[in-house]
This record gives C-alpha cells, sequence and structure tokens, in this order.
C-alpha cells in the first residue's frame, strides 16, 4: 500500500457489535489516497471483528492494556500516516468524514475537530450527555478555530504529538490539556464542518453518572500530575466547585448563541445536564484530595459497557 494520507485508530473491547459497526464506516470512507486503519483489540480473546481481514487495516491485540491512553499511543506509534484520528467504537463516522479531517488540517490546524450529532436521541439520558460533552461541537454554523476539543474523537499531527515527548501519555490522559499545550506552543485547534460523525451515549441515569464522574475525576488527577498545585491551591479547587454548575451554563450559553436551536436544546435539556455538571464536581473534588488515577476504569468505561447503541 502506498503511503496512507491518514491513519485511523479505533479501539475496541467487548462490544464486538459497535466495534464492527464503527470500523464498517471508517472502510467506507473515499479519498484520493489510501486510509490505514489500526484497530487495537483490548480482549483479543473474543472473535475478531469483521472487517479486521480488510488489507488497509493493521490488526493489534492488547489483552493487558493499563489505559485508555495507552491503547491510543500503542497504535499511534505503529501508524505510517503523518496525520492520525482517532475515534471510538461508539462514534460512527459519516461520508465524507475522512475528507473533511483532510480538509481542516488544510488550515494549518494542528487538532482537527469533527462535528457531531447525538447518534441515540432516544432517551432524555443520551441527549442531555450528548450536549454536555459535545454540545460546543454540534454546530455546523459554529464550526472554526476552537479553543479546544474533546477528547478521543480528535485528529492531529503526527508530529505535534511527537513534540510532547516524555509528556505525551499524560497529556493523552485527558486531552483538554494537550489541545492547550499545543496552543501555547503556537498550533491551533480547527472544528471542521464536514467531518461529521454520530456519537452514542447513555440511555440510562447510571452509565450517564459513571461516565461523567470518571472523566472529572480523571481531569483533576491529571491536573495534579501536570500542573502540581500545592494542597493548598488543590483545596481551593476542591472548594470552588459548587460553583461549577453556574460557570459550566454561562459558558455554554456563551458558546452556542451563534447556533439558536443547539441553544434553544441545551436549555430545554439544562435541568439535566446542571444535575450532572453538579455529579460530576463533587467527583472532581474528590479527585483532587484522592491520589488514585483510575486509568483502567476510563478504558473500560469506554470500550466495555453498554450504551444506548448496543
Amino acid at each position: 500500500m502506498d503511503t496512507p494520507v491518514l491513519s485511523v485508530v479505533l479501539v475496541i473491547g467487548k462490544m464486538r457489535q459497535r466495534g464492527e459497526r464503527s470500523l464498517k464506516a471508517i472502510l467506507e470512507q473515499k479519498t484520493e489516497g489510501p486510509i490505514e486503519v489500526l484497530v487495537v483489540d483490548t480482549t483479543p480473546e473474543n472473535p475478531r471483528i469483521r472487517g479486521g481481514e480488510a488489507s488497509n487495516v493493521v490488526y493489534l491485540e492488547y489483552p493487558d492494556a493499563p489505559s485508555f491512553a495507552d491503547t491510543k499511543l500503542f497504535a499511534f506509534f505503529r501508524m505510517s500516516a503523518d496525520r492520525v484520528a482517532f475515534v471510538e467504537d461508539h462514534t460512527f463516522v459519516e461520508p465524507g468524514w475522512a475528507n473533511g479531517v483532510l480538509k481542516g488540517f488544510e488550515t494549518g490546524a494542528e487538532v482537527v475537530v469533527y462535528t457531531f450529532h447525538d447518534a441515540t436521541p432516544e432517551s432524555v439520558w443520551s441527549r442531555a450527555f450528548g450536549l454536555l460533552a459535545y454540545g460546543r461541537w454540534m454546530s455546523e454554523r459554529l464550526a472554526g478555530e476552537r479553543q479546544h476539543g474533546p477528547g478521543n474523537n480528535v485528529a492531529y499531527r503526527k508530529d505535534a504529538l511527537l513534540r510532547q515527548g516524555d509528556r505525551l501519555e499524560d497529556l493523552m490522559h485527558v486531552e483538554l490539556f494537550l489541545h492547550w499545550t499545543l496552543r501555547e506552543q503556537g498550533g491551533t485547534v480547527y472544528q471542521e464542518a464536514t467531518a461529521r460523525a454520530g456519537h452514542a451515549s447513555w440511555d440510562n441515569l447510571r452509565g450517564t453518572l459513571w461516565d461523567t464522574c470518571m472523566c472529572s475525576r480523571l481531569f483533576a488527577h491529571q491536573r495534579r500530575i501536570l500542573e502540581k498545585p500545592s494542597l493548598l491551591k488543590r483545596l481551593f479547587y476542591a472548594g470552588t466547585m459548587p460553583l461549577l454548575p453556574a460557570l459550566l451554563f454561562w459558558r455554554y450559553c456563551r458558546a452556542l448563541k451563534g447556533d439558536p436551536d443547539l441553544l434553544r436544546r441545551y436549555l430545554l435539556h439544562s435541568p439535566v445536564i446542571l444535575f450532572l455538571v453538579f455529579c460530576t464536581g463533587i467527583s472532581e473534588a474528590i479527585g483532587y484530595l484522592d491520589s488514585s488515577p483510575r486509568y483502567r476504569r476510563q478504558l473500560d468505561t469506554e470500550v466495555n459497557m453498554r450504551r444506548a447503541c448496543d
């Protein structure tokens, strides 16, 4: 195969059917140059997923993966292209997505963010989680240069990641820190309107709370590692968490005001969203005081728990 124009990394676990669906959507992409797909199988004791035998698929087994970030880097250091797109097994890219990602890189951006929609809108929990986690990148009208993107479903220039050296894994656990770092280094984060993808969320309160609280706890832990705040500062962070719902509500309203329809949907779901943010604030506060990272919990949440699409 000629040198690929894009490497796509897909991490899968126990939920094989959705992994097959995600891989199928990736393999159906049409681009001028070849696409390389690296599938990281964290539960290889299960039958290999359909599509894994395709000529442009590199199938990697990683049964003892310690974290979700480590699985992504396991594939990253084996890729062939100079641009990499990460896709979760519960994210389903649409036709034209790959060309959209490449178009985003043509702007000179080091990070390309996809434009999302809710792939499982039947449940209020799914809609609320989708708006909380991906709402800022759901509007084609608001596409363009952004402050940061979401984690896990995002594309990078290879050299931008290699430039981080030994800090890369710590930055990849919570990619918000990576995006901040890249912007401080002069890079740009760009949301491409034509790189469309659907994200499947949770259809119940338990899964929704589990995911949001896990992410906030991990954010606090990585902040401790990367910023090394003093105990006094960590106590300050923890003490201000009750203000988080009001702060995020204001930030989201300001961010979405350019798309009235999306803002209306956010306001309609704001009671549920604010409840979730209140719970995640408590979890984040605990994270500033608890030193256990729970990296494996993030991996299990992403690839081994049933979602609304299963």
